[in-house]
């Protein structure tokens, strides 16, 4: 007797083998697992790849367990009636009700009994005994009766079943003469029974396969199966599947052949449009760029699409039949296939979606989403599952690397351009310490990698755009600053010239191209160059020169100095401003001691010699142009003094009445038809009442530039209004001034850039381009707003909203 012991724990491997051998039998097999016992037994062949007569199999086994490899066992018709003796660690009721119902003959618990093993070993092979042997006797009895029933039946019911068979049938005599063809055979053909009676046989044939009749070789005619091709009575030719058998005399001696003829076209045209199905399917998922793929209800692979092979570097023939742990590691098929049995447990309806990670192709581990769904076959059971894999393993790289970039720059934002020579220090310091060591990193690449990194987030956090030029001036790496320096929203610098960055293909002059003095000179050079939309930067270009000396690289560094050079030019013409103030001072302090003995000496006049007439009127006049002069005087001291940032209440009445006494008499000169129009009782309001005036100065003075390109000379439209009101804006109370000219208007296309700084439409010695910036900034700096309306040919319109510092009380 073979007998095979299923069971990983040696002790009892030992146990069982003893006892065997005190009954006399051998222990032959021993697997320690349930594919072990399958590659025994061969499962996967139609016969016993070797000889068993006896299982004992533990019941607890990794992956597959002992109930569920005796289902396996029982489901296998060479192997199930091989009796089975499960081993279980204690009763248990359920247990023992599983097992049994997959099919075992009988258990024992453990620890084993010598004697309870040997009883229950030969009560199992009696029964496998017994049960082969009544088996032989049904087969013998089943032969008698098939017998008795083919001696008992009548010819005619013989040839009333035949007739009524839905597959043709033929009978052929030993010279291939047709003895008899049933009605389906002969409505197959298109033949009348009789028609074929005495026929050939190879009538049904088409000519084409006719071989010569060789009665010698016929009359040893044995049985077949095969497919071919039959021809129709019109010539029509379809496929049939034949069956022949041959029937002998009681001598054994062949006396006739029985065929059977099937028209299988219905079933070949259904396995075409089978083929053809699964073909536009597996056609239509090889077109997903996602690896998918499918199992069983065993977590077995019975398919994938081309984007799967390609992702686990293995074809779909190597992956069919097989389980995740004949596919990779263990500890992530543990994953997997429990994973996969938790989402069969959900049944219809059944998805499932997580994080893991699978083996590359490449041998790398990449970070994934599985997203699974249950799938079940047509009679309601479950099929398995199919699957998709989202490689998310860039996405978290760019996540972390995100992260990190976020968190370095967070902490240089806030370094100031006055910073920046430090800096540049630094970033020299840093770049020749890379070079000191370089050499001791190329033994050690993983201190390189994240030196790398550290550089590089350096560079990018330096509030500098830094470029690295190759000779013919084409950008080789840039910082993550150069896009922003360079207004570019394609961060991708690479292989594009630096001068279509700057200055959109406009190829550099020599002289005023840094980085081309830098390859030329091989020394530093800088220059200050303005970019297309009016930013001012401070480019220096550092050269890179190989072991002979020779520049192969040039660093340019650009600085955007647009504030600082506003500031600068702001500093030089406050500085003006200073000067004609202490200059006004001066004059307006000479005019003033005249002036008050003009208009005492006119006083003194009217008082006593020109009480009335003529003479009186002129004296009046005197006092009151005596008295303008001396409000200019006025509001020139008041202008020219120096301004000191202040907050207090103020009428814009006053300012504006300051404002005008500077350049009414330039309007007058100037035939500009100047209309005011401002409310007397309007708010209060709260600020630098010195800086609110130099705005007003600033848009009438705009006002009369324009007028006066439009009108050389006088004209009934050479109009400067100004009016004052009070509106509510958002439920907030304020004041509105408005300047409205009937000039030339402002270009369409400049009109959004009236407001930068340095941006001037005068020539470039009559304007420096700040007076709008400086002026939009002061009335934002008290919380208004100034906004600009123009219609090219026809008018401009400044409106400035200052919020209300509250009633007119101060």
């Amino acid at each position: 007797m073979n007998a095979l012991l299923v069971c990983d724990s040696p002790d009892i491997k030992l146990i069982v083998r003893k006892v065997l051998e005190i009954e006399g039998h051998e222990l032959i097999f021993s697997a320690s697992s349930a594919k072990e016992t399958f590659k025994v037994l061969g499962t996967d062949s139609a016969s016993p790849k070797n000889d068993v007569d006896l299982i004992i199999m533990d019941l607890a086994m990794p992956l597959i367990d002992g109930i569920e490899a005796c289902r396996v066992i029982r489901g296998i018709s060479h192997l199930k009636d091989i009796p089975v003796i499960m081993l279980m660690d204690q009763k248990n009721d359920d247990s023992i009700k599983q097992a049994l119902e997959a099919g075992i003959d009988d258990f024992l618990t453990k620890p084993i009994s010598q004697t309870e093993l040997l009883t229950r070993v030969r009560v199992a092979l009696r029964l496998r005994s017994e049960i082969k042997e009544r088996k032989e006797n049904e087969d013998k009895f089943l032969t008698l009766e098939e017998e008795f029933k083919k001696n008992s039946e009548t010819l005619s019911y013989f040839e009333k079943a035949i007739n009524s068979m839905q597959i043709g049938l033929t009978i052929t005599g030993m010279d291939g003469k047709i003895i008899y063809s049933n009605p389906a055979e002969a409505e197959m053909h298109k033949y009348s029974q009789d028609e074929l009676l005495g026929k050939d046989v190879r009538i049904f044939a088409p000519k084409e396969l006719w071989k010569p009749r060789n009665n010698k070789k016929f009359s040893k005619a044995v049985s077949f199966q095969r497919e071919t091709v039959n021809v129709k009575k019109d010539g029509f030719v379809f496929p049939v599947r034949l069956l022949s058998d041959v029937v002998c005399n009681d001598k054994g001696d062949p006396v006739a052949l029985v065929a059977t003829c099937e028209d299988i076209s219905e079933r070949i045209k259904t396995e075409e449009e089978l083929r053809s199905s699964y073909k536009f399917l597996q056609d239509l998922i090889d077109t997903i760029p996602s690896p998918v793929f499918y199992k069983d209800e065993k977590g077995i692979y019975i398919g994938c699409n081309s984007a799967f092979e390609e992702y686990i570097g293995k074809n779909k023939h190597e992956m069919i039949g097989k389980t995740v742990f004949d596919m990779g590691p263990r500890d992530m098929a543990e994953i997997y296939f429990k994973m996969d049995m938790e989402l069969f447990k959900k049944g219809k309806g059944g998805v499932q979606t997580y994080e893991s990670s699978v083996q590359h192709s490449d041998g790398t581990r990449h970070d994934v989403i599985f997203n699974k769904a249950n799938f079940f076959n047509s009679d309601g059971t479950l099929g398995g599952l199919i699957g998709v894999i989202l490689d998310i393993t860039g996405r978290k790289k760019a996540e972390e690397e995100l992260k990190k970039a976020h968190d370095k720059l967070e902490n240089k934002v806030t370094e100031r351009t006055a910073e920046l020579i430090e800096v540049n220090r630094t970033l020299k310091e840093e770049v020749e310490e890379r070079r000191n060591i370089e050499s001791s990193l190329k033994q050690s690449e993983s201190e390189y990698k994240r030196l790398y990194q550290q550089f590089t987030t350096l560079l990018d956090a330096i509030p500098d755009a830094l470029l690295l030029l190759t000779p013919d001036l084409k950008v080789q790496w840039s910082n993550a600053q150069a896009s922003n320096t360079f207004g570019k929203k394609d961060s991708n610098m690479t292989g594009r010239p630096c001068y279509d960055i700057c200055r959109k293909g406009d190829l550099p002059d020599e002289e005023k191209c840094p980085s081309k003095r830098s390859f030329k000179t091989g020394h530093m050079e800088n220059a200050e160059v303005f970019t297309l939309d009016g930013r001012h930067l401070d480019v220096r270009a550092f050269p890179i020169k190989n072991s002979r000396g020779e520049v192969i690289n040039v660093i340019e560094v650009a600085a955007d100095i647009t504030e600082k050079v506003k500031l600068q030019v702001e500093a030089v013409r406050a500085g003006h401003l200073a000067s004609i103030g202490e200059l006004s001072a001066g004059v307006a302090h000479e005019i003033n001691n005249p002036i008050n003995g003009i208009i005492n000496c006119a006083q003194i006049l009217q008082s006593k010699y020109c009480e009335s007439g003529k003479g009186s009127e002129l004296a009046g006049m005197i006092m009151a142009e005596g008295r303008r002069i001396a409000r200019i005087v006025q509001a020139l001291l008041s202008f020219s003094r120096e301004k000191v940032d202040k907050s207090v209440l103020f009428d814009i009445n006053s300012v504006m009445d300051d404002s005008l006494a500077l350049t009414e008499a330039y309007l007058r000169k100037e035939s500009i038809d100047l209309q005011v129009d401002i409310a007397s009782d309007l708010p209060l309001v709260r600020g630098d009442d010195h800086k609110i005036e130099q705005v007003f100065l600033n848009l009438i003075n705009n006002a009369r530039y324009a007028l006066n390109q439009k009108y050389p000379k006088g004209d009934k439209d050479k109009l400067l209004k100004i009016t004052g009101e009070k509106v509510e804006v958002k439920g907030e109370e304020r004041l509105r001034v408005t300047f409205f000219d009937k000039g030339p208007g402002i270009p369409k296309d400049i009109r959004d850039k009236i407001l930068e700084p340095f941006f001037s439409t005068k020539p470039s010695k009559e304007g420096t381009g700040l007076g709008l910036s400086i002026s939009h900034g002061i009335i934002e700096d008290h919380g208004g707003s100034l906004s600009v309306k123009s219609r090219e040919g026809h008018y401009t319109k400044i409106v400035i909203d200052l919020p209300s510092g509250g009633g007119r009380e101060i």
